[in-house]
């Protein structure tokens, strides 16, 4: 097999930038669908497994398709947020000691979980207006 995938870590490794390296490595590798959910079980550590298996309950992991496996772990690990809070969060951004471009960086990060939709760029219009330092600008 071409390139590594390394162990998912429960406590230490983010899980969703984890699953796009796991689904490359997946598919650069032509790996079927029953070998892929295999290696994806057995690529998890100890802890990250034994979560697993208590979200599955009352059935094993290996029941599960890779899907749905993959989701019960995404659902876990980064629950939804909500969307007043990230809002409100949003709109009391202002800028501290950064540059505009990090500035403008950090609010389109804040965005993700706001659903702002097709209005998105008017989002973030209006909150670099109302949250820059140097008002002349």
């Amino acid at each position: 097999m071409v390139g590594h995938v390394y162990e998912f870590k429960l406590k230490e490794d983010d899980f969703n930038g984890w699953v796009e390296r796991f689904e490359l490595y997946i598919q650069l590798n032509e790996v079927n669908t029953h070998k892929k959910k295999l290696l994806f079980l057995t690529l998890i550590d100890n802890e990250g497994y034994s979560l697993l298996r208590d979200l599955c309950l009352p059935v094993k992991p290996l029941d599960k398709s890779y899907d749905n496996l993959k989701t019960l772990l995404s659902e876990y690990m980064n629950p939804k947020p909500n969307v007043v809070t990230e809002r409100f969060k949003f709109k009391e951004r202002r800028q501290g000691n950064e540059t505009i471009i990090q500035f403008v960086a950090v609010l389109k990060k804040m965005s993700e979980f706001c659903g702002f939709g097709t209005h998105l760029e008017d989002a973030l219009r209006d909150q670099l207006v109302w949250g820059i330092k140097d008002q002349n600008i």
